[in-house]
């Protein structure tokens, strides 16, 4: 009857929901959604918790409880799917609510339950709703979080490579959430190369959102020393040192964005696609391996290593233009 019993839960919440501001049953929900053998319990937790976690305290405890590594282990299970089909459709595990014929309250709660379950990519958006959620209901937490679990920031940067049909909308509400925790977080971008923000930017960058390229704007100078040269852009090691002159002297992120996503052809800068596609040719060597290894451990996180990601990027379109003191001499006359 648990099953049935949750969703009588749900409904006495909705009807008496400042009785259960600070509910002493939420690690109990928490332990059920992480159930993964009983998707049908999962997925009526995942919906009920919308409700739950409108309250500071009922935040609180959901955060204590091990509820945002459940939902992370939800979010990057998306990168191991293979397909956009729901789970198989468990009936058996509501049939059992059902076997009895009951005609009391539990009975009738039971014959409306659901045998529909989330797909692997509709539960990856629902931990980013509820995600939201927590920080909508304590904003506070959207420092605190990222800061007790470093791997929540990690996870939402790499779910730029979800692999599904609708990948595009997990992407942006991720990048979207990433850029609300990086804004209210100065204390996490002197070490955010160690993600492989900047070079998972650089190497999709003709499709990269505004706001991951907000965030590399207003970071990509602020690197601490062993992630970045000392007083230099972390993005040196990758882009031609013109290019990399005319970003630090940008005033906004607007302005950024141009630079680097559009064509450019004077005596202090050439960029444009040619430029562009061997910067992604030559990344690919380090998402490649990142994107495979998610496939089988989606829960793997990028691990940076000065010595082997800072390695100076060859652009052969230029290897025979003469560039003195950052300016292409050609293009003076």
């Amino acid at each position: 009857e648990r099953l049935a019993l949750v969703k009588t839960m749900s409904l006495i919440y909705q009807q008496f929901p400042d009785k259960f501001a600070n509910w002493a049953q939420v690690p109990y929900l928490v332990s059920l959604m992480q159930q993964q053998h009983d998707p049908v319990m999962r997925d009526l937790v995942v919906t009920f918790l919308k409700q739950v976690l409108s309250t500071g305290a009922n935040v609180r405890t959901f955060v204590d409880s091990n509820g945002i590594q459940t939902l992370v282990k939800n979010l990057v299970a998306v990168h191991a799917s293979e397909s956009e089909k729901s789970a198989t459709t468990p009936e058996k595990l509501v049939a059992k609510e059902r076997k009895i014929e009951r005609k009391d309250f539990f009975g009738q709660v039971a014959e409306e339950l659901s045998t529909k379950t989330l797909s692997v990519n509709q539960l990856a958006s629902e931990a980013l709703n509820l995600l939201n959620r927590i920080f909508d209901t304590k904003p506070q937490y959207l420092k605190v979080i990222p800061r007790r679990y470093p791997i929540l920031s990690a996870h939402l940067i790499q779910m730029m490579f979800a692999r599904d049909s609708k990948e595009s909308v997990l992407k942006r509400k991720s990048q979207e959430l990433l850029y609300k925790v990086i804004r209210k977080n100065d204390r996490l971008i002197p070490t955010l190369a160690k993600t492989g923000i900047f070079i998972f930017a650089l190497q999709g960058l003709t499709t990269c959102s505004e706001e991951l390229l907000d965030i590399v704007y207003k970071t990509h100078l602020r690197q601490r020393k062993g992630y970045a040269p000392e007083n230099r852009s972390v993005l040196s090691p990758y882009l031609p040192s013109p290019l990399v002159v005319k970003l630090a002297l940008t005033k906004t992120s607007d302005q950024f964005r141009r630079i680097l996503q559009e064509t450019h052809e004077d005596p202090s800068c050439i960029w444009g696609p040619k430029q562009i596609k061997e910067l992604s040719a030559a990344l690919e060597k380090f998402v490649g391996p990142l994107k495979n290894q998610l496939k089988t451990t989606p829960d793997f996180c990028f691990k940076y290593d000065k010595k082997i990601h800072a390695v100076p990027v060859p652009y052969p379109s230029l290897q025979d233009e003469l560039c003195v003191g950052n300016i292409y001499l050609r293009l003076l006359f």
